[in-house]
């Protein structure tokens, strides 16, 4: 790849991260380096300045340079409409088409028409380059489509076409993509291949979101074999080998928690859930979700509704691909408390949401028909005493 200036180079290096895929035991996200570090900011002037390569840019590059930068600064609008400007000069620009699909799948959750405007992109690097991995500024979209395209396509549940990009970028660009893989192979059920892949990265892992990516998958290999006590072991012990190492995800505590409530520790669960609570919004659950569940079972109803105040906070500071994963749950949370205060009518109207719009599971171990179980169980309850209310 060619570099065009600090801008270009800045982009590559973005580019460049390794995204992996996680109640129900959940993948755990790898958090950028730079995400909540201010001084990395970039920002794309218009001035000639061929010292720096910008003389070489065109117009197009600029504006594609200015709606990355918009997007990671937390401007999705901004992003969007220079995205869209972009496919509305030019119908076939792959840049247009891969930021679109960037703020799709990052600012509106939207995975499928994420993935649509990805594959576009994809198709349109290849009529015009074929596969190979040395065509400057296009280059540097195209690693951005496939990494997206496999994050995408796991996040959907799509298991098989995520491997696939992973293959397609071994082939082009000489590199492996770990983090994912071992929870991709995890969630076809092939086990021996997951752990394989997860005991490598453990131990090879160059930094502490890697190792974790593979603590995950273990934690959940361990539980879709149904061993509660070596679940409990990979899970509750990779929670701590993570805190050891400077980890700062929710997962790892929230994954130790499911794995002590299937063991019957009972007494250990809240204490893992509000440890989980103690880190960012970044990864793939919502904890607060979790202890209303657990308040509303233990009658705890005034903890309950504290903590559903805390779980629509921490929603609200996912990202959209995140609460793709998670809204649903957090409505049956909030469903569960509001029947056991007497609040029907309020729970069918959540419940209703839930049940039409249910979360992605592309980051749980979780069947989707076994939350679609559950939350229609809760709604027959709900409904039930809806009815005895109208009769009364």
């Amino acid at each position: 790849m060619n570099a065009l200036g600090a801008a270009r180079l800045a982009l590559g290096a973005a580019l460049a991260l390794t995204l992996v895929g996680p109640s129900a035991l959940r993948a755990h996200e790898a958090k950028p380096e730079h995400a909540d570090d201010p001084s990395v900011s970039v920002e794309f002037g218009g001035e000639d300045d061929a010292s720096i390569g910008f003389g070489d840019i065109s117009g197009p590059q600029l504006t594609a340079l200015d709606a990355y930068a918009a997007l990671r600064s937390g401007e999705p609008i901004r992003a969007r409409e220079l995205a869209q400007q972009l496919l509305k000069d030019d119908p076939d620009s792959i840049e247009g088409h891969v930021l679109l699909g960037s703020v799709l799948y990052e600012a509106e959750g939207d995975l499928a028409r994420a993935r649509h405007e990805l594959l576009k992109a994809r198709a349109l690097f290849e009529r015009k380059y074929g596969h190979t991995a040395d065509n400057g500024d296009a280059q540097l979209w195209h690693a951005e489509a496939l990494n997206l395209l496999d994050q995408v396509a796991g996040e959907m549940g799509n298991e098989r076409e995520a491997l696939g990009y992973q293959k397609e970028w071994q082939d082009v660009y000489g590199a492996e993509r770990p983090n994912w893989s071992a929870w991709l192979l995890m969630r076809l059920g092939r086990f021996a291949e997951a752990r394989k892949v997860a005991e490598y990265y453990l131990a090879n892992g160059q930094n502490v979101g890697a190792r974790d990516a593979a603590r995950a998958a273990l934690c959940a290999i361990e539980a879709e074999r149904l061993d509660r006590e070596a679940s409990y072991q990979a899970c509750v012990g990779g929670a701590y080998a993570s805190q050891a190492e400077g980890g700062d995800g929710a997962v790892p505590w929230s994954n130790a928690a499911e794995a002590a409530g299937m063991g019957l520790r009972l007494d250990e669960i809240e204490r893992l859930l509000l440890e989980a609570t103690k880190h960012g919004a970044l990864d793939f659950v919502n904890p607060w979700s979790d202890l209303v569940f657990l308040y509303t079972g233990q009658g705890r109803l005034a903890e309950g509704a504290a903590a559903l105040r805390e779980m629509v906070a921490w929603r609200e500071a996912q990202t959209a691909n995140v609460r793709a994963q998670t809204w649903a749950h957090s409505d049956l949370a909030a469903g569960s408390l509001l029947l056991a205060a007497g609040r029907a009518r309020d729970a069918e109207r959540i419940l209703a949401r839930a049940l039409a719009a249910p979360d992605r599971h592309g980051t749980s171990n979780e069947d989707p028909e076994q939350r679609m179980a559950a939350t229609a169980l809760l709604d027959a309850a709900i409904l039930r005493t809806r009815a005895e209310e109208e009769r009364e």
